[in-house]
Formats: C-alpha cells, sequence, structure tokens
C-alpha cells in the first residue's frame, strides 16, 4: 500500500499559476482514486494478512472476521477504520 503525503503552502512571495496548482489537485485526486478501486480486488481477509505481515517485527495482531457478506467498499472501509 502506498502513501500519499503532499504539502501545498502560498507566501505572497510566491509565484503559481492557480489552473497548474487545480491541475496538480486534480491528478493526485485521480491518482488516489484509482489505486483505492484497485485495493478492491483484495479481500479483506488479505489485506489484513498483509498488514499483519509488515507489522511483524512490531506488534502481535490477531484478527478473526466475523462480519459476513460485505461489499468490497465496505470490507476496504472497515480496513480503513482497523
Amino acid at each position: 500500500m502506498s502513501r500519499v503525503s503532499w504539502r501545498i503552502g502560498y507566501s505572497e512571495a510566491t509565484q503559481f499559476d492557480p489552473i497548474d496548482l487545480e491541475e496538480k489537485i486534480q491528478r493526485i485526486i485521480s491518482e488516489a482514486k484509482q489505486e483505492f478501486l484497485e485495493q478492491q480486488v483484495v479481500s479483506l481477509s488479505e489485506k489484513m494478512d498483509k498488514l499483519k505481515e509488515e507489522w511483524s517485527p512490531v506488534i502481535t495482531k490477531n484478527f478473526t472476521n466475523k462480519v459476513v457478506d460485505l461489499s468490497p467498499v465496505q470490507q476496504s472501509v472497515l480496513f480503513i477504520v482497523l
């Protein structure tokens, strides 16, 4: 899972093109949306297994999925909350 981080700063001395800025923001949103949609093909259990593997040097996590019949979007939202 990639992480997106950005900072937009403005001071009176800074010259910027508001149209260029808007295009850059739209591109970031579009890329984030595409990444989110691509993640919908991965099940909640698979995401949790990967999370467990990535964090195993730091924490021990036990995950039991007792929720059934969640849509892929619901699974992704639940994963974000977890």
